[in-house]
């Protein structure tokens, strides 16, 4: 049960989807039985219901009104391009991020320490100093460059070939970086999506949540801010 900020009530019913291809291929969620008996609760509640639905092979939180999308038996099926769709997941606070490209995290390298490349193009390399930048700008603040290792480690841009910068046959710094497969806003903004809040703390749990091959724990420690 959720109570929101209007005292809205909401039953949410969760169910884990495991499909190869869930952009095309439906899966049954309900059947007008199992439905009848959640409205039934519901109705004793005096809440409304809700089917939040894990698309676990892609991490993707999506969450309907199912007596909106019932087919004409009354059976909910649903595939993610539908579920994705209809998503009420913004009233609960989910939100879609867009940045300036490209984020990158640049390691400088220690000028005292030896860095100069040899003949087989190998170069010993210190870290001297770890920054951040978003487009060409400097992330100097700790919440932003805190906020940018989120996006880098749990966003959907692709991290890109490493680049050594070399200056006078010495290797001046390392860089990461991070772009978007496509520029929809290219030309017209300076910012792209990278991700929604939900399917971040989706890929936060489980990177957490899981080790190698089994669960490791199913409680985390979380910071809201």
């Amino acid at each position: 049960m959720i109570v929101l900020e209007d005292d809205e009530q909401w039953l949410i019913e969760v169910k884990n989807v495991y499909e190869e291809d869930p952009f095309r291929q439906q899966r049954q969620i309900t059947t007008p039985t199992y439905l009848s008996s959640l409205d039934t609760y519901v109705r004793a509640t005096q809440a409304t219901l809700k089917v939040a639905v894990y698309w676990a092979r892609w991490g993707i939180w999506t969450l309907v009104s199912p007596h909106d999308l019932l087919d004409a038996n009354g059976y909910l099926k649903l595939d993610m391009k539908h579920a994705v769709r209809f998503n009420e997941l913004g009233r609960l606070g989910d939100m879609t991020i867009g940045t300036r490209p490209p984020l990158t995290l640049r390691l400088t390298a220690d000028s005292t320490k030896p860095n100069d490349i040899g003949p087989d193009g190998m170069a010993p390399f210190t870290v001297g100093e770890v920054t951040m930048l978003s487009e060409q700008r400097f992330l100097t603040r700790p919440d932003e460059q805190e906020i940018a290792w989120i996006f880098m480690n749990l966003g959907e841009w692709a991290e890109q070939e490493v680049k050594a910068l070399v200056t006078d046959g010495q290797l001046s710094a390392i860089e990461y970086s991070w772009l978007p497969d496509e520029r929809p806003n290219e030309g017209t903004e300076r910012f792209e999506m990278i991700g929604t809040l939900s399917r971040m703390f989706s890929r936060h749990y489980m990177q957490q949540a899981r080790g190698k091959s089994d669960a490791v724990q199913i409680e985390l420690e979380h910071r809201p801010n």
